[in-house]
């Protein structure tokens, strides 16, 4: 009778053992860290509405989307630490946590979808406007080149202000005697700081067998991610800008003592 007896209250204890565990362990420093988390969400959006009345614009169905994400978020965290201090937060009641939680997550839904057709009319630009008042900057770099073989292919896509897709517009070749083991790019763009990066004639195309070096320049500390000021543009200026980077072609330079030997017909622009 004794280890009948024994046997719930030492379940009961391990149960409570675990419970204690996945509290201090799981709920609770999970229920803080998403407190915080949403604390610095509404900071991110404060900064954004700033920027929208900087630029005087209010569009409602993303502004409420944004405050019901954090509303879900805070939600979150309280009823992870509503689990941890039962006690402590009783006045809390699950029912309210969690219909907070489902209202922000159906609003979130509504006003994405409603936000998204408001967006779908904007012009899609691959570069911010506004960075065409920047100055003009210059990066290049020279790689080395066997000039034996008979083509040399070059690949590439590009974004440039001017000229859409046609490429001999910003595209240019210069004739240096000097080089003759090796060519050199030089592009001239606005936007953040970029740095560029030339393959060193390693990369095989599957179908033919060519060599083709390839050029790349993006911008340093680009997270891509929209900045709120550039959301703010967006709106401001109905153009959708969720796929542009800070960074625009001007021109691009190859010098060489071989132009005849290139073939640039796999460098894109848009």
């Amino acid at each position: 009778m004794n280890s009948q007896k024994s046997f719930p209250q030492l379940l009961k204890a391990v149960l409570k053992i675990i419970g204690t565990l996945i509290k201090v362990i799981y709920t609770g420093p999970l229920g803080i860290i998403l407190f915080i988390a949403s604390g610095y969400m509404a900071y991110e959006q404060l900064l954004q509405f700033s920027r929208f009345l900087e630029y005087s614009v209010f569009p409602a169905p993303y502004v409420l989307g944004q405050l019901c994400i954090v509303a879900f978020a805070l939600g979150t965290s309280l009823l992870f630490l509503r689990i941890t201090f039962s006690r402590k937060l009783a006045r809390i009641s699950y029912k309210s946590v969690l219909t907070v939680m489902a209202f922000s997550l159906i609003m979130v839904t509504v006003c994405g979808i409603v936000d998204d057709e408001y967006k779908s009319d904007f012009k899609t630009l691959y570069y911010p406007p506004y960075i065409m008042e920047w100055p003009t900057q210059t990066v290049s770099e020279t790689n080395s080149c066997d000039y034996t073989q008979d083509v040399i292919y070059l690949s590439g896509h590009f974004t440039v202000s001017t000229n859409g897709f046609r490429q001999k517009n910003c595209l240019e070749f210069k004739k240096i005697d000097q080089l003759t083991d090796s060519y050199k790019v030089e592009i001239h763009y606005r936007g953040k700081q970029a740095e560029m990066y030339l393959n060193n004639n390693r990369w095989e195309m599957e179908d033919s067998g060519r060599y083709m070096d390839n050029i790349n320049i993006w911008p340093m500390d680009y997270d891509y991610e929209v900045s709120p000021q550039d959301r703010a543009y967006m709106y401001k200026h109905r153009v959708n800008l969720e796929y542009s980077e800070p960074l625009v072609i001007e021109k691009i330079i190859i010098y060489t003592a071989y132009p005849e030997k290139f073939d640039t017909s796999e460098i894109w622009f848009n």
